[in-house]
């Protein structure tokens, strides 16, 4: 790391060595242009003053010769003075030339400064280049005493790393196998306990059906219970037979039995039924979200032709589109809409204007309104963000709907107001009572008159 922070440091400080002989020489051209700038300034000075004298010498000549020319006093004064004017001109530029060429020596003084501030500061470039250098040189020596380092120890990581591998193979073997040993004990303890139990049930048994205790068995002389009697074999036999075949008898097993057999036969009825009607429903759910699914793709593709067209109108051109999106199940796809004005190359709707987003919404209504029309249509000052020319094709759209529908719109528009065949206002004459007003165009003339039947059926329906 630190390598690389010398070098970034003396590519820097290369960087600045170049920048400041550039920053010197560019100073030392700047000096060479208004040295000549001041020169050619102050030949002007001075053709200035020639010319200020001779101005003076015109006036003086002009002045003796007034006397002589009383006939031409008007023009001789229209001089005059147009020379004095030029005159103060003169001197004003001078003034100014002045003042420029004293900007011009502050700044040769400032460029003069900086130049050696610049000469300063490429010394000390140069030296601390010098120490980087030495940095450097040293850096790499460490840098490749780091790297031989390294090599080695990534040599006995590898090694340990081996080694740590075939130990922790050793351990899950032992591990292994000690699982294995904890088993097999455990399944000798749980035998042994089984033993156990079956000894203390038999001897319970025993003692209970022939008052024989294993205890005086086991303390009884091995040789008499290794030869018992036939009849003591044949009894033990014929009891075992008498148990077998009597068992345990509950006298209410049948009622039950009966019971769990109509209890198992409703309930798998009702199991069945409900498998039946799950694999119904399954099936309907199916067949409706294909129908829905056809359905909605056919409607979406319908309303997109309408949409296309409708966005052309309206605009005079472009291109628009509904698109779903891809990869989705369409009964759960998201919508996107895309609309390029005329003129204008496709981007992000969010960038349209808020008359072109009014305009491209009110497209995409009429093109569903157009899929599933009605007789009746209410619009809620749909076209405010609209200027003249948007309102023009919003009102041709509207036209073209009025074969099977009519609308109900509420704006402050003129230009929608004349395309209408009535309107309807609301006026307060009076504080607090609101009047309908009503009006016709073919009851309104030519010069624009309200006919009196049409007031007079203004207020019938009034009253």
């Amino acid at each position: 790391v630190n390598v690389h922070q010398v070098k970034n440091q003396l590519n820097q400080s290369n960087d600045e060595v170049k920048r400041t002989q550039s920053i010197q020489q560019e100073s030392q051209r700047q000096q060479a242009q208004i040295r000549q700038s001041l020169l050619t300034e102050e030949q002007q000075l001075a053709q200035l003053i020639e010319q200020s004298n001779e101005i003076e010498n015109r006036i003086l000549q002009a002045q003796q010769q007034r006397s002589e020319l009383d006939q031409q006093s008007t023009s001789a004064r229209v001089e005059l003075a147009k020379a004095e004017q030029q005159l103060e001109n003169w001197h004003s530029g001078v003034q100014q030339l002045r003042l420029e060429l004293e900007k011009q020596q502050s700044v040769l003084n400032d460029l003069q400064q900086q130049q050696d501030t610049d000469q300063q500061a490429l010394g000390r470039s140069q030296n601390q280049f010098r120490s980087l250098s030495d940095s450097l040189e040293e850096l790499l020596k460490s840098r490749e005493l780091a790297v031989n380092e390294l090599a080695s120890v990534t040599e006995d990581r590898a090694r340990f790393d081996s080694q740590r591998r075939e130990l922790n193979q050793r351990l899950s073997e032992k591990r292994e196998q000690l699982s294995q040993v904890d088993e097999a004990l455990h399944r000798s303890r749980l035998q042994q306990e089984q033993i156990e139990m079956q000894r203390s049930q038999l001897a319970e048994r025993l003692y209970d059906d022939y008052g024989i205790d294993i205890k005086d068995l086991a303390q009884a002389p091995s040789s008499q219970l290794e030869q018992p009697t036939d009849e003591v074999e044949n009894e033990i036999k014929s009891l075992k037979k008498q148990l077998t075949e009597i068992g345990s008898v509950n006298l209410d097993a049948l009622e039950e039995l009966e019971e769990l057999e109509g209890r198992y036969l409703s309930m798998d009825a009702q199991y069945q039924d409900l498998v039946e009607a799950k694999e119904t429903l399954r099936k309907i759910i199916q067949r409706i979200d294909a129908d829905s699914r056809k359905l909605f793709v056919e409607t979406l593709e319908a309303i997109r032709q309408n949409f296309q067209k409708l966005f052309r109108q309206t605009f005079g051109g472009g291109q628009a589109d509904i698109v779903l999106e891809e990869g989705v199940d369409p009964l759960e796809a998201g919508v996107e809409i895309i609309a390029t004005p005329p003129g204008k190359s496709q981007f992000n709707n969010s960038l349209l204007s808020g008359g072109e987003k009014a305009l491209t919404a009110v497209s995409l209504l009429m093109a569903i309104f157009q899929f599933r029309p009605s007789p009746f249509c209410v619009l809620d000052e749909v076209d405010a963000p609209f200027d003249e020319a948007n309102i023009g094709r919003f009102i041709d759209v509207l036209k073209s709907f009025l074969g099977w529908t009519r609308f109900v719109i509420v704006t402050h528009s003129k230009k929608t107001m004349t395309a209408a065949t009535t309107l309807y206002g609301i006026t307060m004459q009076e504080s607090g009572v609101s009047r309908r007003v009503s009006v016709r165009f073919e009851d309104v003339g030519e010069d624009g008159e309200i006919s009196s039947e049409a007031t007079r059926r203004t207020d019938e329906d009034a009253a």
